[in-house]
């Protein structure tokens, strides 16, 4: 006879799952660090009560989603050992529904934070109005001589292909950054950021950087365009 589940058992199972799916899926890693930020973003900007179950909905919605997706993909790889029509079908779907999950939780965060953020941006921007175009052009260069300096100390040859901390993801982040600096236009910064965060995530999808490696990269292009910025 089956012996019964403790109530406690119960949710360490579920939450063992979790571990799972946040140490192999690489997905759920991510999510994990945006809702970070998200949660981040939401004390700085001080969201009211409403605002913030909101925000916690659509953490616990794309998390979900996620879940149900690996378990899907792992069901699926358990009974079709090899490539079948049907279980890419099955396996594309679930993705899909992940991504619907996130498009739908990124546009509710993008009208919840627009107001928040419009007015301390534009305050920022009032105070580097004028900087010439040229500095753009000069930190992108500066950027690069950064992401070379540390790849010799991490004692890379090849600085185009791999290693810490990701290049492109650097540039992009830098190249976005200065963008934000230099108009207050809310659709092309958020096309910025868009584009430098698509170049992040080729970089992982290619398997060329690691999560860390793309993030460093992020880091040192937007702080170290940031520092001109302030310098200048």
């Amino acid at each position: 006879m089956k012996r019964k589940r403790t109530l406690i058992e119960s949710f360490d199972n579920a939450i063992n799952g979790i571990i799972v799916a946040f140490k192999t899926q690489r997905n759920m890693r991510i999510h994990f660090l945006i809702a970070f930020l998200v949660l981040l973003f939401t004390i700085v900007f001080k969201l009211n009560k409403i605002e913030t179950i909101i925000i916690l909905i659509c953490i616990g919605l794309v998390i979900t989603a996620e879940l149900i997706n690996t378990a899907i993909e792992n069901t699926i790889d358990l009974i079709a050992k090899d490539f079948e029509t049907k279980a890419k079908i099955a396996k594309d779907v679930a993705a899909g529904a992940v991504l619907v999950t996130a498009l739908l939780v990124l546009t509710i965060g993008y009208f919840l934070f627009y107001d928040k953020m419009k007015l301390p941006l534009e305050i920022t921007l009032k105070h580097i109005r004028g900087i010439s175009f040229h500095v753009v052009f000069l930190s992108l260069i500066i950027v690069s001589m950064v992401i070379i300096v540390v790849k010799a100390i991490n004692n890379r040859t090849k600085f185009m292909q791999g290693g810490m901390p990701s290049g492109h993801t650097a540039l992009a982040f830098a190249a976005a950054t200065a963008i934000i600096m230099l108009t207050n236009n809310l659709i092309v910064v958020t096309l910025a950021i868009f584009m430098a965060f698509l170049v992040l995530e080729s970089r992982i999808e290619a398997k060329i950087h690691t999560i860390w490696e793309t993030i460093v990269g992020a880091v040192i292009g937007i702080l170290v365009t940031l520092l001109i910025f302030k310098i200048k």
